[in-house]
């Protein structure tokens, strides 16, 4: 009976801890599922405002030539009913004049324009796919469907739809070219298999890890978002390291805080250097930030950035935040008194309030943008809310 109470009590424990996992669980996919939405229905409201402006562009000439050729109609038959013989003589040479202009304006529309969008949705409830443009010419019309790195990274297949609701295609023969351009340059072509069910298939294996780039044409034209960039990455295992200790550009001294920005660079605060230094994310040297007007050293240890592309860095040793451009000229500073060693920073993506790790206080200090401070929390222990020598900080959004 012991033991049989003993299950029962484990039974709903684990009962209750799986509960929960599947409710996180169907949260996160929900999360998921919502932000590829949301990415799809930006992707589609970008490609319409770009036909719209193109389409209104293209009305507004079809304005014009209909201006001009109002203008010259009732021109015309404002000479031909009230105009006497000498006057029809005399203006012979202006009306041919015109009928020639007229006759060579292009009222043709922009075919790319005449191009339809259209959603696929995919089988997998947890996946979107990308929003599809279609390709309609007088020859063809094919679209992609989606392309995919397979488990190893290495292998990318992509796959062709051509478009069925044209009826003329199926009575057309498709010649369909496709091109690899690699991360040195070098191109190689990629056949393309006809599937016999109104797709094409394309397979590579891509060799070396970098970007690549794939075109594909229909009958010599490009289709629609053609080329694709498909990147090629290992699938584990260390991808490139940089760096040695010294002074020298590319080289740490007492390397600390790591932040990636939002052009793709990487920023590391070298206190021992008393620098800042921009790399590429392969770890290629670009530039060095020290910091000018100010009178005292700055030992960054932590740097984040702000919407507007301000620098805010900690000082560790002078306990404060230095608000800084690009150059390292010094734009303000605050925090000194408030912060005990400042370690990690970070932005808030919510209300762009300065979070500031007080390392020695055990504490978290919040700013605002202009340095008054907001509020702080946390004190030291091992307790549910409580720090003992917190370093680095991260929010989401």
């Amino acid at each position: 009976m012991k033991t049989a109470e003993s299950l029962d009590s484990c039974y709903q424990a684990e009962k209750e801890i799986m509960e929960q996992h599947i409710q996180k669980t169907i949260d996160d996919v929900t999360r998921i599922i919502r932000e590829k939405g949301d990415k799809l229905l930006g992707e589609l409201k970008d490609e319409y405002d770009r036909r719209k402006v193109n389409l209104n562009a293209q009305l507004k000439e079809l304005e014009c030539v209909e201006s001009d050729m109002s203008y010259a109609r009732e021109y015309a038959e404002k000479l031909v009913h009230y105009g006497n013989a000498a006057q029809l003589m005399s203006a012979k040479k202006g009306i041919s004049s015109q009928m020639e202009e007229l006759l060579r304006m292009e009222t043709k529309l922009d075919q790319t324009e005449t191009d339809y969008m259209e959603f696929k949705p995919s089988d997998d409830f947890c996946q979107a796919k990308s929003l599809v443009c279609c390709v309609t010419t007088l020859q063809n019309s094919v679209h992609w469907l989606m392309f995919l790195s397979m488990p190893g990274l290495m292998r990318i297949d992509i796959t062709l739809e051509t478009g069925t609701r044209h009826k003329r295609c199926k009575m057309r023969v498709l010649k369909v070219d496709a091109v690899l351009t690699k991360p040195d340059e070098s191109q190689e072509n990629i056949v393309a298999a006809d599937n016999g069910d109104s797709t094409w298939s394309l397979k590579t294996v891509a060799t070396v890890v970098g970007t690549h780039e794939i075109t594909v044409s229909v009958s010599k034209k490009p289709i629609t978002r053609s080329p694709v960039t498909v990147r090629v990455i290992p699938q584990k295992g260390l991808i490139c390291k940089f760096g040695r200790n010294g002074t020298g550009d590319g080289e740490f001294k007492d390397a600390f805080g790591v932040m990636v920005t939002r052009d793709g660079t990487i920023r590391v605060c070298d206190r021992g250097s008393r620098r800042l230094q921009t790399l590429t994310l392969n770890g290629q040297y670009q530039s060095t930030t020290t910091f000018s007007n100010i009178e005292t050293t700055v030992s960054p240890d932590w740097s984040t950035v702000s919407e507007d592309g301000t620098i805010f860095t900690n000082d560790g040793i002078g306990g404060q935040v230095i608000v800084h451009d690009e150059n390292g000229r010094v734009l303000r500073r605050f925090g000194k008194g408030v912060i005990s060693y400042c370690f990690g920073i970070a932005i808030s993506p919510l209300d762009s309030r300065v979070y500031v790790v007080g390392h020695d206080g055990h504490s978290i200090h919040i700013f605002d943008q202009d340095g008054n401070h907001c509020k702080s929390f946390g004190c030291e222990g091992q307790g549910q809310g409580q720090l003992r020598k917190p370093v680095g900080i991260a929010i989401d959004g």
